[in-house]
C-alpha cells in the first residue's frame, strides 16, 4: 500500500487543469440529460398541455432510442478517438438545441416525438463516447479519483439545479424556448474544455502505462536508472507527486504501484 500517495491531495494540487477539463466536458452530460430527458416531461404537461402519460411515453421511446445510439458512439470512439466524437456531438446539440425545442412546442404529436428523439441521437453518441474520454485526460494515479471528482460536481451542482434554473428562465422571460439557450451554453463549455484537451494532450495513456513498464522489466533485470530526473519526469507524468529529492528506489516503486492499479482498471 502506497500510503504517500494520496489521489485526491494530489489531484486537486497537482491535477487543476485535468479537472476542470473533466468538468467542462462533463456539462452536456449534466444539463442536456436533466433538461432534455428529466425537465422535459414536467416541460410538455406545463407547457405543451400534454397529458403526463403521453409525456412519459415519448420520455421513454427517446431513453430507449438512446441505448444502441450510446453504444455506437462507444464504439465510434474507439476507431476515431473520444474527443472527435464528443466534439461533434457537442457541436450539433449547439446548432439544434433550438430547433429541438421549436419542434416540441408545436401541437403535432410526431413533431414531439422527432424533437425529444433527436436531443437523443445527437447526444447519446457523446454519452457513449464520454467515460474513455475523460481516461484519456487524466493520469492513472489520480484517474478514479478526478473523474469521480469533476464528473460527480458537475452532475450534481450544474445538473441538479439545471431544472430549476429552466423553470426561473420560463418564468422571467416568458420565453417557453428558452431552456433551449442553457444546452447551448452548456454545449459551447464542453466544446471549448474538448478542444482544451485536444491541444495539451500529447502523451496517450497507453503509450506512458508502456514507458513505466519497460522502466520496472529494467529494474527487475537489475538495472537502476542512474539518472532521477528521468524516472521522476514519468513519475510526475503517471501523476505522482514526488520531490526532488526522493530516493530513486522509492520513486521506482511508486511506479510500479501505479501501474498496477492502472492495470487493474
Amino acid at each position: 500500500m502506497d500510503q504517500q500517495h494520496n489521489p485526491l491531495k494530489t489531484a486537486l494540487k497537482f491535477h487543476r487543469t485535468e479537472l476542470l477539463q473533466v468538468m467542462g466536458m462533463s456539462m452536456v452530460n449534466a444539463v442536456v440529460f436533466y433538461l432534455a430527458f428529466i425537465y422535459l416531461v414536467s416541460w410538455l404537461e406545463t407547457i405543451d398541455g400534454i397529458a403526463p402519460e403521453t409525456a412519459l411515453r415519448i420520455n421513454a421511446v427517446s431513453l430507449l432510442v438512446m441505448i444502441p445510439v450510446m453504444i455506437f458512439g462507444g464504439w465510434l470512439s474507439d476507431r476515431v478517438g473520444p474527443v472527435r466524437v464528443m466534439i461533434v456531438s457537442a457541436v450539433l446539440t449547439t446548432l439544434l438545441a433550438w430547433p429541438f425545442f421549436w419542434m416540441l412546442h408545436q401541437s403535432e404529436l410526431w413533431m414531439v416525438y422527432c424533437g425529444q428523439l433527436g436531443f437523443a441521437l445527437v447526444v447519446g453518441p457523446y454519452f457513449g463516447a464520454q467515460p474513455s474520454g475523460m481516461v484519456a485526460v487524466l493520469k492513472p494515479a489520480v484517474r478514479c479519483t478526478a473523474a469521480g471528482l469533476g464528473y460527480n460536481i458537475t452532475l450534481g451542482v450544474a445538473g441538479g439545479l439545471s431544472p430549476m434554473v429552466a423553470t426561473w428562465m420560463v418564468s422571467r422571460t416568458h420565453d417557453d424556448l428558452s431552456p433551449a439557450f442553457m444546452i447551448m451554453a452548456a454545449s459551447a463549455i464542453s466544446v471549448a474544455a474538448l478542444l482544451s484537451v485536444k491541444s495539451t494532450s500529447t502523451t496517450s495513456p497507453s503509450d506512458l502505462l508502456t514507458r513505466a513498464r519497460a522502466l520496472i522489466e529494467a529494474v527487475d533485470r537489475g538495472g537502476i536508472p542512474s539518472n532521477p530526473a528521468i524516472v521522476n519526469g514519468l513519475a510526475r507524468e503517471l501523476g505522482l507527486e514526488v520531490g526532488r529529492n526522493a530516493p530513486i528506489e522509492e520513486t521506482i516503486d511508486r511506479i510500479r504501484q501505479a501501474v498496477a492499479r492502472a492495470q487493474s482498471y
